[in-house]
């Protein structure tokens, strides 16, 4: 069970890191000196990279392991997302509006150059999508929601018989909503 003091312990610890990695990734890798060479820039990112995935999945499995058992299965359903933060980040970092607008002089990544940088973020979405969808469960606040669809779908038909539609489907679709919701509820 988590009380309130460890709660606003880590929200204050990931305020503080989280301003300063903003900070430094402004100054350093976003906005940096105009003598910087790639290379410095590269090593701002992957600071600033590497301490946003250190703070976000520490306290993400530190509050996981303290949780009460019947709440892990909100954290299992949503790794997906975090993939899909850290994804973004690199992709667009060496993608055609990241580092090669940034220092003039930077090595260009020619698969991720536009349009191919975005071709690779939809795929790459859509293939962590897939795994949102997969990660969806069934939930108590879920049930009525998934009845009230179904009466809804049937009361537009009246000539279709009153049943409720594939529940595995339905879950499939609005499982990464019911995630989101339940994670606000901790």
């Amino acid at each position: 069970m988590l009380n309130k003091t460890y709660s606003y312990v880590v929200g204050i610890i990931l305020l503080i890191s989280m301003v300063f990695t903003t900070y430094w990734s402004y100054a350093m890798t976003d906005y940096p000196p105009p003598t910087e060479t790639f290379i410095q820039n590269l090593e701002a990112f992957l600071l600033v990279y590497l301490l946003d995935l250190i703070l976000v999945l520490g306290t993400t499995l530190t509050t996981y392991r303290m949780v009460r058992p019947e709440r892990k299965e909100m954290f299992r359903s949503s790794w997906w997302l975090l993939a899909m933060i850290f994804i973004t980040f690199i992709i667009s970092y060496f993608g055609s509006s990241g580092v090669t607008i940034i220092i003039p002089n930077a090595p260009v990544i020619s698969f991720l150059q536009f349009p191919w940088d975005t071709i690779i973020m939809i795929v790459v979405f859509f293939i962590v999508y897939l795994f949102g969808l997969r990660a969806g469960y069934r939930t108590e606040d879920l049930r009525p929601s998934l009845r009230n669809r179904s009466l809804q779908k049937n009361f537009r038909n009246k000539n279709s018989p009153l049943e409720i539609p594939n529940e595995k489907l339905l879950l499939r679709f609005s499982g990464l909503m019911c995630t989101a919701a339940k994670t606000s509820q901790l």
